[in-house]
């Protein structure tokens, strides 16, 4: 250890495990890494302001590991807690008995179930990336535009008049 310092480079694999395996893996590596620092002081002595210099780079390095480890592993679970709820979501949608069309932000088609395929005759994909007024029929020959933005807030949209089937047929 000596007058080099070169504990100091222990921080670049300590932080990469943090950051790329989570507070389990850096526990792991933190107390290999003290326990190898602490071997290598009672092999070779150090010369005489070099312990508190280890010690303070032990305390930092292991605090800093610590964090940064809690945090990604706190990213990890929030990451998997979203895929099981958008996978349930995906579930519902997909499942319903309802013709079920869901927007993106700009007002187009991102997703259509089953049940609203078929109820106009469409494939599945042939409506994604489409506008909403492919699919929209107003109610009054004076309300020619979809209201997106009213949809988009969360309204739910109804209409009487019957929309267009693909395969041009009437729904009644």
């Amino acid at each position: 250890l000596g007058s080099r310092q070169l504990f100091y480079l222990s921080f670049v694999p300590i932080i990469w495990m943090a950051m790329r395996q989570g507070i389990r893996r850096v526990v792991g590596g933190l107390l290999a890494l003290n326990f190898g620092i602490v071997v290598a002081m009672h092999i070779f002595p150090p010369v005489a302001d070099v312990p508190s210099k280890v010690g303070l780079l032990m305390l930092v390095l292991s605090g800093v590991g610590l964090i940064v480890g809690a945090a990604v592993s706190e990213r990890h679970r929030i990451a998997l807690d979203l895929q099981e709820q958008t996978a349930h979501l995906n579930s519902l949608i997909e499942n319903s008995p309802f013709g079920i069309v869901v927007l993106d932000e700009q007002g187009r088609v991102e997703l259509t179930n089953a049940a609203f395929d078929r109820l106009l005759a469409f494939d599945q994909h042939e409506l994604v990336g489409s506008d909403l007024s492919r699919i929209y029929v107003p109610d009054s020959p004076t309300d020619s535009t979809p209201p997106t933005q009213n949809v988009l807030a969360g309204d739910t949209l109804h209409t009487h008049a019957p929309p267009p089937r693909q395969d041009a047929h009437l729904l009644h």
